[in-house]
């Protein structure tokens, strides 16, 4: 079997640096990218959230109706009850990623999204970091760009490979090394999460405003998601995209996709919501 995982979609990225340990061993520090991989999901998801949608609208039992729904049935239906909020007729569907590539600042963000998520990430107490003759890293685009400032990023980093690999010599656990690591050293997951929970993250993730890096991500889970489910994802999105409105107010005003999409400017708080007259230059 095919590793998913495995490929040119998820080579390790760019050499920046190394670290010289005694004895002559040398670490390698990679760059890195975020990668996105779907690893299982429901089959004919599309056709599963039409199934639920159409119980809602039947006298007797979908167990009784003609099966399987043709796709312009299961199209008709999903944009039905989406489009109405009715989104609990999709939460039936569950995704699975594999994810890789990126930091512990971007999971950060990415394990607070809850209900319906599930997690497993990869422990930097039971993983001997010190076997291995590389350590990834993810680096900000605006410091990989220039070498001065990519020169000063890597400076602690090298400081605390270096530590690291001496305390675990030292038989110091990797359990108690590992508080040298900062928020730059990557980290792996797997990830779950029901299509409705997809939604809303990635109503929130793949808004311009969104940090950079779980935005980045969030966009490779939407690719993966509309290659499987396109009647599904094809409202995943900004608000200012699939709903004609951008809720940021102030914030949002700055924003070119404003101006592109046409989209209202409006404040979640609706005593300060913002009025936009004309398009934003």
């Amino acid at each position: 079997m095919t590793d998913p995982l495995a490929g040119l979609g998820t080579m390790r990225g760019r050499a920046v640096g190394s670290v010289p340990l005694p004895g002559g061993r040398e670490i390698t520090i990679y760059a890195v990218r975020p990668v996105a991989a779907l690893l299982a999901y429901v089959p004919d998801a599309d056709r599963l959230a039409a199934t639920a949608a159409r119980q809602c609208y039947t006298a007797g039992s979908i167990l009784d109706l003609p099966q399987p729904l043709p796709p312009k049935t299961t199209a008709r239906l999903v944009d039905k009850v989406v489009s109405a909020g009715h989104t609990s007729c999709i939460e039936h569907n569950q995704f699975v990623f594999g994810v890789r590539g990126i930091s512990r600042s971007c999971s950060h963000q990415l394990v607070r999204h809850r209900v319906g998520w599930s997690y497993e990430q990869q422990s930097q107490r039971y993983v001997d970091f010190a076997t291995q003759d590389f350590v990834e890293i993810v680096v900000p685009p605006t410091i990989l760009r220039i070498p001065p400032m990519l020169e000063a990023f890597l400076e602690p980093i090298r400081a605390a490979v270096r530590a690291y690999f001496l305390l675990r010599d030292e038989r110091v656990h990797q359990e108690d090394a590992r508080y040298l690591f900062n928020n730059a050293f990557e980290t792996k997951l797997i990830v779950s999460a029901n299509a409705r929970a997809l939604l809303h993250f990635l109503e929130l993730r793949t808004c311009n405003l969104a940090q950079w890096e779980i935005r980045w991500l969030a966009h490779l889970m939407r690719a993966e998601l509309v290659r499987v489910a396109p009647e599904i994802f094809k409202f995943a999105g900004p608000t200012c995209m699939t709903q004609g409105i951008c809720w940021e107010g102030a914030r949002g005003a700055k924003c070119p996709r404003l101006a592109a999409t046409g989209a209202e400017l409006r404040d979640r708080t609706p005593s300060t919501t913002v009025q936009r007259t004309s398009p934003v230059p």
